[in-house]
C-alpha cells in the first residue's frame, strides 16, 4: 500500500514539474538515551549520560539548615553527596522507601548528587523528534525542570532537565543561605 501511495504521488509531482522528481529519504531521528524510574505512580527519566551510578537506597544523614527538598547526604565513593527529593521538589505526594527504592549518583556540570526514585526500571533509546514539549498548563518553575515528555510502550514519561534541576538547586541554595 505504501509503494503504491508514493507511486501515485511520484506520477503527480512528475506531471507538476515537468520532470522527473527524486524521492529523498529522511535521515533517521538521532536517538536520545534515558534511564527510566518511577516517583509514586508516574514514570520519569533522565538522561543516561548524566547517571554515573544507581546504588540501593541507604541511610541518609539528615543535614541541618537545608531546603525540605533535600533528604541528607551521604557518603559516597569518598564525597559528601546531598541527595535531592524529586516528589518534594516536584511537588508529588511523597511515600516511604520500599526494597525497590534507588538512590541515583547524578552529575550535572560540575555537580554530583543523589537523586531518591522510588524504583529504576528501564533504560531506553527514544528517537528526537518523539519527545514532546512539556504541557504548559504547569507551574512555570516546574515546567523549567523538565525537557519534555514521550508515550512509550502506552506509557507516558515526563524527561527531566537535570542541569535545570541543579542551577535551580543552587539558586535556592544561595537564597536560603
Amino acid at each position: 500500500m505504501e509503494t503504491t501511495k508514493r507511486t501515485k504521488l511520484g506520477k503527480i509531482l512528475d506531471s507538476d514539474s515537468g520532470g522527473a522528481i527524486r524521492e529523498v529519504q529522511a535521515a533517521p531521528a538521532p536517538m536520545r538515551e534515558f534511564l527510566c524510574f518511577l516517583l509514586g505512580e508516574e514514570n520519569y527519566g533522565v538522561e543516561a549520560f548524566q547517571v554515573n551510578e544507581i546504588i540501593p537506597n541507604q541511610a541518609i544523614n539528615p543535614v541541618p539548615c537545608t531546603p525540605d527538598w533535600i533528604l541528607g547526604a551521604i557518603y559516597f565513593r569518598g564525597q559528601i553527596l546531598p541527595i535531592v527529593d524529586l516528589k518534594n521538589l516536584l511537588g508529588l505526594p511523597g511515600s516511604q522507601s520500599s526494597p525497590q527504592s534507588r538512590i541515583l549518583i547524578v552529575q550535572s556540570q560540575d555537580i554530583s548528587a543523589g537523586i531518591k526514585a522510588d524504583q529504576v526500571y528501564e533504560l531506553t533509546q527514544i528517537p528526537a523528534d518523539k519527545i514532546q514539549a512539556p504541557l504548559t498548563v504547569l507551574e512555570k518553575i516546574k515546567s523549567d525542570y523538565l525537557l519534555g515528555e514521550v508515550l512509550l510502550n502506552d506509557r507516558l514519561i515526563i524527561l527531566l532537565n537535570l542541569d535545570k534541576i541543579i542551577e535551580g538547586a543552587r539558586i535556592q541554595r544561595r537564597k536560603t543561605s
